[in-house]
């Protein structure tokens, strides 16, 4: 079984964790579009306007679905995280786990809800923050800067059935040129508090079946995965990172 790493050391290092602020900004503010509130839904397809290239393969559409996953061929409406490899499902999971955004019982119009953001962009000071991600841990691509941009934010996303009493926060960054992609998971600190659904055997949000996060090719055998990644210490992911010399709750791949 090939497990290609990526040009990344699989290694965890301890470093200060990131803040919420060091999130690239989302929601209304930023000119984000939406998931309306539901269970295992999705977007799209939607368009790259350049490609992205994920393991050698260039994709020019993506859906975002609410369960923690990005994919290029078709939603993934699975609740339920899949063992990798996957065979014809080439896609990138910050953290594949029972999403349900929605609406709680009870709920009064105003009141504080989970949000799956999303937003494609070349703005300019997106453009250039991302360089700088991109330059700062990898040497040899100094030379990067993206034309396209997709970001998507799972905001203080509640587990399935309608649950809020704990919410998470991560978020995911796609980057291109046309030539070389780069994908960034970002956890804040104290954003992961449930790893697993009601209908996956958990309790609570924990104690069924854990959190998938890595990236898988789609070709039955190349992918990645994080070492945390279904097991119950994948509550921890903000704990760690996958690059020397990057903060806690930082991963990029390229």
């Amino acid at each position: 079984m090939e497990m290609i790493i990526l040009k990344i050391f699989l290694l965890f290092f301890l470093a200060g964790c990131v803040s919420s602020a060091s999130l690239f900004p989302y929601g209304v503010s930023a000119g984000d579009s939406e998931l309306p509130p539901n269970d295992d839904g999705s977007i799209g397809p939607l368009n790259f306007t350049y490609g992205f290239i994920f393991y050698e393969t260039t994709y020019n559409t993506f859906y975002v679905n609410t369960n923690g996953v990005i994919s290029f061929i078709a939603p993934v409406h699975a609740y339920n995280p899949q063992p990798f490899p996957l065979d014809d499902s080439p896609l990138i999971s910050p953290f594949w786990a029972d999403v349900d955004i929605r609406l709680p019982d009870g709920y009064v119009p105003g009141s504080p809800r989970g949000h799956v953001w999303y937003r494609a962009t070349s703005d300019i000071s997106t453009v250039l923050s991302v360089r700088e991600e991109v330059i700062q841990y990898f040497s040899n691509d100094q030379d990067f800067v993206p034309n396209e941009i997709l970001i998507a934010t799972w905001d203080s996303v509640g587990y399935y059935d309608k649950n809020t009493d704990k919410t998470n926060t991560f978020q995911c960054v796609l980057a291109t040129n046309g030539a070389t992609s780069y994908a960034m998971f970002l956890f804040p600190e104290g954003g992961i508090n449930w790893y697993s659904g009601d209908a996956s055997g958990g309790t609570g949000g924990i104690n069924g079946t854990p959190a998938q996060v890595g990236l898988n090719k789609g070709d039955g055998v190349t992918y990645h995965v994080l070492n945390v990644s279904s097991t119950p210490d994948v509550i921890n992911v903000e704990d760690y990172t996958n690059i020397t010399g990057a903060p806690n709750g930082f991963y990029i791949w390229n």
